[in-house]
C-alpha cells in the first residue's frame, strides 16, 4: 500500500513538472523554439550589380533584421522590406541577417556574401540557324532551349514562313519542331507556363500557342477589340501576355493589350505615352520597360524610354543614350531581359545605317545605361534581328539582315550576361 502511495506521489510530481514546461503564462519562463534561420535568393555568389536580394524565413510571421556593413544584426537593425530589397553595389556586399518572432527565440545568424559578376568580354559565335531569318521571334523556355519561330526567309520580308527551330544551349545543336499552323512575320512571342504565345501578325489577330512538351499548336481567337498588328512587342507578367505598341492599320500605336492566358480573354491596358514600333522591351519585377524604336509611317526615331508600374507609364533614364550626340536612334535590334537588366544588341543607331553592331543595357535598379564601346560589339552587324536571354545566362542574338535589305543572316552569337538560372 505504501509502495503504491509513493508511486502515486511520484507520478503527480512528474506531471506537475511537465505542466510547467514551456508555459506561456508570463511567469518568467523562456521559449525554447528557435525562429528558422533566414535564407537568401539568389544565394551567395557572383551577381549583377543592382541585383535585389530577397530574404525570407520559414517561420510564418517572422521579421528579418539585417546589416550590410559587416556588423552583427540585432532587433534594432534594419527591418527587411520585400519592396525595398538590399541591392548589390559595384564593390559587392556582405549581408548578415537574423529572424525574430514574439514568443520564440531569435534565429541563428546568417551571412550572405555577394560580388560583382563580370559579363563576357566578347560575343561568341555559335552554330548557325538552319536557315536565315528576318522579322522572326526568339523565345527561351526554362529548360535550356531557345526557339526561332516564323518570320521571313528573304531579307526583304516577302516570304513569310511557319518554321519552328529549337536550339539546345547545352549542346549547341538545332532541331526542327512542329511548325506554326500559318505563316507569321513581323512578330513577337513570350513564354508562359510551358507554352509560347504569339499574338498574330498583319494577317490575323489570332494568338497561336505552342505547347512545348506536346510539340503542338493551338489557337486563341481574337476578340474584345484586339486586332491584327505587326512590329509589336510582347512580354509575360505573371500569367498575362502583354502586347505593346506596333503597327496597326499602317500607323504606329501606343496601345497595350492584355491576354489572360488562363481565361483566354483579351482586355485593353493603359497605353504608352508614345506610339512606337521596333523597340526594346523587358518585364522586371512586375514592371514593363520599353526603349527606343521609331514612329510610323514617317519613321521618326524615338529616343525615349518608358516604364509601366502597373498603373501608369512614365519616362525614365533621360531616354536612350545618344553617345554624346553621335547617335540618333536605337531600333530594329534584339532585346532580352536578365534579372534587373534590359539588354539590347544590333539594330540601327545612326541616320546613315552605318552603326549596327552595338550592345547596351538598361539597369532598372539604378536607372542607368551602359553601351558599346564599354560593352563588346557584335561580330555581325545586323538589323531586324531578334534575341533572348536563356537559362544558361547568355544573351542570344539570332538572324537579321544587312542595312541594304538584300542579305538575310542565319548567324547565332551569344554574350555571357549573368550566372545560369
Amino acid at each position: 500500500m505504501k509502495k503504491c502511495f509513493r508511486t502515486l506521489i511520484f507520478c503527480l510530481f512528474i506531471l506537475g513538472a511537465l505542466a510547467g514546461c514551456g508555459s506561456d503564462d508570463n511567469r518568467g519562463g523562456q521559449a525554447t523554439d528557435l525562429v528558422a534561420t533566414p535564407t537568401a535568393d539568389p544565394p551567395s555568389g557572383a551577381v549583377l550589380v543592382g541585383t535585389g536580394i530577397a530574404l525570407s524565413s520559414a517561420t510564418p510571421g517572422a521579421v528579418i533584421h539585417y546589416t550590410t556593413d559587416g556588423s552583427v544584426p540585432t532587433e534594432s537593425s534594419t527591418i527587411y522590406d520585400p519592396n525595398l530589397k538590399p541591392q548589390v553595389p559595384e564593390e559587392g556586399v556582405t549581408i548578415k541577417a537574423i529572424a525574430v518572432k514574439a514568443g520564440l527565440q531569435n534565429s541563428a545568424g546568417a551571412t550572405f556574401v555577394y560580388e560583382k559578376f563580370e559579363t563576357g568580354v566578347s560575343w561568341e559565335v555559335m552554330t548557325s540557324i538552319t536557315e536565315g531569318r528576318v522579322f522572326h521571334t526568339v523565345v527561351a523556355d526554362n529548360n535550356g532551349y531557345v526557339y526561332v519561330i516564323g518570320g521571313a526567309s528573304d531579307a526583304g520580308g516577302a516570304t513569310p514562313v511557319s518554321t519552328n527551330y529549337r536550339y539546345n544551349t547545352a549542346t549547341d545543336t538545332w532541331d526542327t519542331m512542329e511548325p506554326l499552323p500559318v505563316n507569321l512575320s513581323q512578330i513577337s512571342g513570350a513564354y508562359i507556363n510551358g507554352k509560347i504565345y504569339i499574338p498574330g501578325d498583319a494577317s490575323t489577330g489570332n494568338t497561336y500557342v505552342y505547347n512545348i512538351s506536346a510539340n503542338t499548336w493551338s489557337t486563341i481567337e481574337a476578340g474584345n477589340g484586339y486586332t491584327a498588328r505587326t512590329f509589336y512587342q510582347s512580354v509575360a507578367v505573371g500569367g498575362n501576355l502583354y502586347v505593346i505598341g506596333g503597327n496597326k492599320n499602317s500607323a504606329a500605336t501606343n496601345e497595350v493589350w492584355i491576354l489572360d492566358t488562363t481565361a483566354q480573354t483579351w482586355s485593353s491596358g493603359t497605353p504608352m505615352q508614345n506610339p512606337r514600333i521596333n523597340f526594346a522591351v523587358a518585364a522586371v519585377n512586375g514592371r514593363i520597360y520599353v526603349a527606343g524604336g521609331v514612329n510610323f509611317p514617317d519613321f521618326t526615331p524615338d529616343m525615349t524610354a518608358e516604364m509601366f508600374d502597373g498603373t501608369n507609364w512614365s519616362y525614365i533614364a533621360g531616354g536612350v543614350p545618344n553617345g554624346g550626340g553621335a547617335y540618333t536612334r536605337w531600333s530594329y535590334g534584339a532585346c532580352g531581359q536578365y534579372q534587373n537588366y534590359l539588354w539590347i544588341a544590333g539594330g540601327r543607331r545612326d541616320a546613315g545605317w552605318a552603326v549596327l553592331n552595338h550592345t547596351g543595357y538598361y539597369n532598372t535598379a539604378t536607372d542607368t545605361w551602359a553601351t558599346s564601346p564599354d560593352l563588346p560589339f557584335l561580330n555581325q552587324e545586323r538589323v531586324y534581328t531578334a534575341g533572348v536571354v536563356a537559362t544558361d545566362g547568355y544573351f542570344y542574338v539570332l538572324g537579321g539582315r544587312n542595312s541594304g535589305g538584300d542579305i538575310v543572316y542565319n548567324n547565332n552569337e551569344r554574350l555571357r550576361v549573368g550566372p545560369a538560372f
